[in-house]
């Protein structure tokens, strides 16, 4: 696998009287040097049943993808080759961050039954004034669950 996925533990939580009522997840912290570009912006997605966003190509942002519910497919693409990494927030064990280096191309595609969030923490943030969009297609890449 070329596309660097870091894994979150799911941190149980209690109440007062020690019965479980959810889970905790830490996505970033400043002290910790898992980014390779340190989050600028942090900001939620969401992804109809079927549906794709992009493909997207950015020179200069590092993009840092947490699906937080539902089920999506990052499509990365490496020179010619497609990498798939399908993470599905509702029955994974941990919580994965799918990090897409600047100059490296990805499409995310929901492929569950209902809508995908997804929290994005790229470095540099979107500014107007500065767009780093760039056009791009995955012509040879096979678009499944549409």
């Amino acid at each position: 696998m070329k596309t660097r996925v870091i894994e979150e533990k799911k941190i149980v939580t209690k109440d007062k009287k020690g019965t479980p009522n959810g889970f905790v997840i830490s996505l970033w912290k400043n002290w910790e040097k898992y980014f390779k570009a340190e989050p600028k912006q942090i900001y939620m997605n969401i992804c109809t049943p079927k549906s794709v966003k992009g493909p997207h190509l950015h020179m200069n942002r590092w993009d840092y993808f947490v699906c937080i519910q539902g089920k999506i497919r990052f499509i990365v693409k490496w020179g010619n080759e497609y990498e798939e990494v399908e993470v599905d927030a509702d029955k994974d064990p941990c919580f994965k961050i799918v990090e897409v280096p600047p100059a490296i191309p990805c499409a995310i595609q929901n492929v569950g039954e209902s809508d995908a969030w997804f929290i994005n923490m790229p470095n540099p943030a979107w500014h107007p004034e500065d767009q780093d969009d760039h056009p791009i297609s995955f012509d040879h890449y096979v678009w499944r669950n549409l």
